[in-house]
């Protein structure tokens, strides 16, 4: 046993994050980093007839609701401290494809200081925007991953004959990560295949109903973001017939979460960084 001095980050809806310096006992075990989280974007309150109220109204019957905390509804009150902008909660950064940071009217290009990454302010995940003029948008791949430690022991495929991904070398999610990285996209060469809690940080569930054509997302920052599944980079737990042939996707959609065979093809979206 080791006392250590770590620095906590403290974020209150009212105050810009703030550092302090503890002493703190540290057991000898591992202990795993739990990082920021995003709100929901719900900001309603409901009744017991599930009727949208004044969330004022059910403060002393159905208390602490989703409409009556965090960042959301910070950011209503008009109370919420950003680094850059978003709707609700959120906070998003542009970030052009030379890695400097942009303003918030700032548009997609192949420009070096055109809009090409979004920065989750809250996480500190940079991730992939869409630009309609380039290979990746739209583009459908399926999943395979070489990586033994992430695969589950059955790789995937690659490429699937369905996937439709012109201009890259392959139509395989591992591809299009080796491809992303060497066009140092945004300056960076670590992106990678996104966990499936990393994607449902950005589901906006004020806007997901299963069915909907539009993104449950903010689209103003994660641009060109289809109202259907996204590849994780998370293996499916439950096996088909003893192997590891599902993965885990995201519905932007609804906000839903299944496991598919990783020969399916569809949308991908990359980040990068640790959260």
């Amino acid at each position: 046993m080791s006392l250590r001095r770590y620095v906590l980050i403290l974020q209150g809806a009212l105050l810009a994050p703030i550092c302090v310096l503890v002493g703190l006992l540290v057991l000898p075990r591992q202990v795993l980093a739990v990082g920021p989280l995003n709100d929901t974007g719900v900001a309603d309150c409901y009744n017991d007839a599930t009727q949208v109220v004044d969330c004022a109204t059910v403060l002393t019957t159905r208390m602490r609701q989703d409409g009556q905390l965090g960042r959301d509804t910070a950011a209503a009150a008009g109370v919420l401290y950003k680094v850059g902008a978003g709707s609700g909660g959120f906070d998003f950064t542009k970030i052009a494809n030379d890695g400097s940071a942009l303003p918030a009217s700032a548009t997609l290009g192949d420009n070096p200081t055109d809009w090409a990454c979004t920065r989750d302010n809250v996480t500190g995940l940079v991730w992939e925007a869409k630009n309609t003029g380039g290979t990746r948008y739209q583009s459908k791949f399926s999943w395979y991953s070489s990586n033994a430690a992430s695969n589950g022991g059955y790789v995937g495929y690659a490429p699937f004959p369905g996937s439709s991904c012109a201009g890259l070398s392959a139509c395989d999610t591992e591809k299009l990560v080796a491809d992303i990285n060497a066009l140092s996209l945004c300056g960076y060469t670590d992106w990678r295949m996104p966990k499936v809690g990393e994607l449902l940080s950005l589901i906006d569930y004020s806007r997901g109903v299963a069915g909907r054509t539009v993104a449950t997302v903010d689209t103003d920052y994660i641009a060109n973001t289809v109202a259907d599944w996204y590849w994780g980079g998370d293996t499916s737990a439950a096996l088909v017939n003893g192997s590891a042939a599902k993965a885990l996707m995201v519905d932007f959609a609804s906000g839903l979460v299944k496991s598919e065979y990783k020969s399916v093809d569809t949308y991908v979206r990359l980040v990068r960084g640790q959260w």
